[in-house]
């Protein structure tokens, strides 16, 4: 039960995305963020060139999730498994 606890981070995810995409697209809320990178991104509203971040997310999310431990083995818990299995696929586009 402990293990599905991680379906609650998908809302706090969503509030950072939108919230990145708020700063990305209105400079006048933080103006730094067109000239004031972090480690190789020195412009922090251009987008991933070679969109390499999505998908690095997407396997690590999955290498996580597939490095869990499952005890149950009710049909409940698998159905809940295949579909914790499709989100990483899903969060990527996002």
């Amino acid at each position: 039960m402990l293990g599905m606890i991680n379906i609650l981070q998908m809302p706090l995810h969503m509030v950072y995305i939108s919230m990145i995409n708020r700063l990305a697209y209105n400079f006048e809320i933080n103006p730094a963020i067109l000239n004031e990178g972090m480690l190789w991104f020195k412009d922090l509203s251009a987008p991933d060139p070679t969109g390499i971040l999505p998908i690095v997310g997407g396997v690590v999310s999955l290498m996580n999730f597939m490095t869990s431990r499952n005890s149950n083995s009710s049909s409940m818990f698998r159905k809940f498994r295949k579909f914790m299995l499709l989100l990483p696929l899903f969060s990527i586009p996002i």
